[in-house]
């Protein structure tokens, strides 16, 4: 049963199982490039996950993997990516926090043996629960993907907001909380940019 794999924080010792997971779960899209894993590789090597989420299955593989990271706005934060981050948190492995209060999913992936169980949202869940805690000013959330799938959970197209290349409607936004504050009276604006990480396999 799906509700005996436990989603929690990635740790030191999960890098090559989630790579593993995110390649398995990727194989056989026609839409992949195949540099999912990379991407995860160079956010994790730049301390850039915000969000780094595994679904472990009973037997100890990994299931399942979701990240969140930093984007920027610019019509609001014109900074480039390049830069240091600010970071919270404690310890010596901080998470990344993005100027603008934004994030990006990428990637969500579930090995093809867990697929069409309801894992996928565990993981989406977890990753907009996780968030909150991490960055307590953290407005809202980007994700490229299927609108039939992301809809369920809050995300829709966001006329004005904009990702160079993506279909519009595959494109989606929402904020974290349903009550967004008074400055969140209407989405933001701009183009959108994630961490150089995910230009690897360019």
């Amino acid at each position: 049963m799906e509700c005996e794999v436990v989603v929690r924080p990635e740790n030191d010792a999960d890098a090559e199982a989630v790579r593993q997971a995110v390649t398995a779960a990727f194989a056989d899209e026609g839409f992949s490039d195949g540099s999912e894993p990379d991407v995860v590789d160079a956010l994790r090597e730049a301390g850039a996950l915000t969000v780094s989420l595994v679904a472990e299955a009973p037997d100890g593989s990994v299931a399942g993997y979701v990240a969140l990271s930093p984007v920027t706005l610019s019509a609001e934060h014109p900074a480039d990516l390049e830069e240091p981050l600010a970071d919270t948190g404690e310890g010596d492995a901080r998470p990344a926090v993005s100027p603008d209060g934004w994030y990006g999913f990428g990637p969500v992936a579930v090995v093809p043996d867990h697929q069409g169980r309801g894992l996928g949202g565990r993981l989406v869940t977890g990753a907009l629960d996780r968030v909150r805690d991490v960055d307590p000013r953290a407005r809202g959330v980007v994700v490229l993907g299927d609108p039939g799938y992301y809809n369920r959970f809050g995300f829709a197209h966001r006329e004005g907001l904009t990702y160079p290349g993506a279909p519009v409607e595959m494109f989606q936004a929402r904020f974290l909380d349903d009550d967004p504050s008074p400055r969140d009276t209407g989405y933001p604006t701009g183009t959108v940019s994630y961490h150089r990480a995910f230009a690897t396999g360019v």
